[in-house]
């Protein structure tokens, strides 16, 4: 199966000196997957980069061979007609007037077109709406970016001018993967939405342990211990033990020891287990934090396709899944819209 992959890749110059007082201009290339950018290389030639990502785009799928979710294939099989071009514009900020001019790419999606702007990442893609004028879309999202940035992290900024991606250029790279032909086909993509967003939400096991926190990992050192409430944590862990797979609910006050009594339950339930096979057994416990599935997640509709892919996981294992804040978790993706 032949794939094709869009790249970014950069080029810098520099100037070195021999030994015999001479200068020498040295090329260095810096090149990345735009829809798949956990895949970069570095070097001086443009054939070394390309032989060091094919050779770890192969690995990666001869790694995943054994996954039961192959849709992130769809991610790599999205190769749209992309358009390079600039913006540039000054957003005044309170400390300076920041000047900028940064590398960006046109492609069709959504009906229209969409500009991506990679240098600051992948998931800075700016919707632009069929009336609207796109540099002035491109200009207004990047003024709020900028906004944000100033309000978290005034120091993140330079002062007065940025300028990325100056000798910036596309290329695409062919990689023949046999491994791929022989996965479980991708059910068909219904839009460009879940094409270019595939990236961002993987299967149900690798979210999971991308925002959760195994109890079984954390055993015994970092448990909080409950004392003179035997009848609480015996009764909690009949309940995780039964597994009926009905939601449970510890409710009371602020510091009054729900969190002390469910990890006594889990520190009993794991000291039963041999020390050996602790992390061999189907079951495990995991902590999960409200904010921690929304992170990194850009458009709406993301967060809930990682929750379902980790409840599925939790399902298929007969796992446990701990959210410690209830309300946090019915306020997340909470907007305007939705």
């Amino acid at each position: 199966m032949i794939i094709q992959f869009p790249l970014m890749i950069d080029k810098s110059e520099r100037r070195k000196k021999r030994k015999d007082g001479t200068e020498v201009t040295i090329t260095n290339y810096k090149a990345r997957a735009i829809f798949a950018p956990d895949f970069e290389a570095a070097g001086t030639t443009l054939a070394s980069l390309y032989t060091e990502l094919r050779t770890s785009i192969k690995r990666f799928f001869r790694d995943r061979k054994s996954y039961p979710d192959h849709g992130y294939i769809e991610q790599f099989a999205y190769s749209p007609e992309l358009k390079p071009g600039r913006v540039n514009g000054a957003c005044h900020l309170r400390r300076s007037t920041l000047n900028y001019d940064l590398f960006t790419l046109e492609f069709p999606a959504f009906g229209n077109a969409a500009t991506l702007i990679p240098h600051l990442g992948k998931d800075f893609l700016i919707y632009n709406p069929p009336k609207e004028n796109k540099k002035q879309s491109v200009q207004a999202a990047l003024h709020k970016y900028f906004y944000q940035m100033e309000k978290e992290d005034p120091d993140s900024l330079p002062q007065r001018e940025l300028r990325l991606g100056k000798n910036a250029f596309i290329d695409y790279l062919e990689v023949d993967v046999p491994e791929a032909s022989r996965l479980r086909p991708p059910k068909a993509a219904n839009n460009d939405f879940s094409l270019i967003n595939r990236s961002s939400v993987g299967d149900g096991y690798v979210e999971l342990h991308k925002v959760g926190a195994s109890l079984v990992d954390r055993f015994p050192e970092d448990f909080s211990r409950a004392y003179c409430r035997d009848d609480l944590v015996e009764r909690l862990m009949q309940l995780l033990e039964k597994g009926a797979k009905k939601p449970l609910m510890l409710l009371g006050k602020a510091k009054s020891g729900k969190t002390s009594i469910l990890e006594e339950a889990v520190f009993r339930i794991l000291s039963d287990r041999p020390k050996r096979l602790k992390h061999a057994y189907r079951k495990g416990f995991w902590q999960i934090h409200a904010n921690r599935l929304i992170a990194g997640m850009s458009y709406v509709g993301e967060w809930e396709q990682r929750l379902m892919g980790i409840l599925e996981e939790a399902r298929n294992k007969d796992h446990v899944l701990i959210f410690e804040n209830l309300a946090a978790l019915f306020q997340l993706g909470k907007s305007a819209s939705s």
